[in-house]
């Protein structure tokens, strides 16, 4: 169990990460820097990261659905800029918003295909957890097959025990990609 000082550097991790992933988002779809960004505002932006798993669709969707949205309501001197979102970030962030993409969610994906595709992300990930082979001194083939079969065998016990395992991909826990 995690202390509240662990907590809060957790916290502030995550924050950083996401809003590095926004800067970087923004930057590439819109050209728009972010300005610089207060505690307060990065604990506010994870509400797309919340809003991104609840919904099973990436950033870039959000952005792209509610930016534009607001854009067109905002006079052409906000929404034209080169800093920020052109919007408040309480705007940005409010239920109004969320409503909006889930409608858009619903419109884009109606039979659910965003569920799909985050599942058969998922999926591949954990089946591709493992690190690309390595050799550090391409003479030695002994000992290279002798580590890489190691490995293989290593992997293949861990996917039969967490992923071909059927009582554990039935298992129910919160967003389980195995199960509906």
């Amino acid at each position: 169990m995690l202390t509240v000082s662990q907590e809060l550097v957790e916290l502030e991790r995550q924050s950083l990460k996401n809003l590095q992933q926004v800067e970087t988002l923004m930057l590439s779809s819109y050209g728009r820097r972010l300005p610089a960004v207060s505690q307060l505002d990065r604990y506010r932006l994870l509400m797309l990261r919340i809003w991104s798993e609840k919904y099973k669709v990436s950033l870039r969707f959000i952005l792209g659905t509610l930016l534009p949205f607001y854009w067109s309501k905002v006079s052409s001197k906000h929404a034209n800029s080169k800093w920020g979102f052109g919007i408040r970030l309480a705007t940005l962030l409010s239920g109004l918003s969320e409503q909006i993409l889930s409608d858009a969610v619903k419109r884009t994906y109606p039979d659910k295909g965003n569920i799909a595709e985050w599942r058969w992300q998922r999926r591949t990930r954990m089946i591709a957890a493992g690190q690309p082979l390595q050799r550090e001194d391409p003479l030695a083939d002994d000992q290279f097959m002798a580590r890489y079969d190691e490995q293989i065998r290593a992997r293949r016990k861990e996917l039969i025990a967490a992923v071909i395992d059927e009582a554990h991909r039935r298992h129910c826990y919160r967003d389980n990609p195995w199960t509906d």
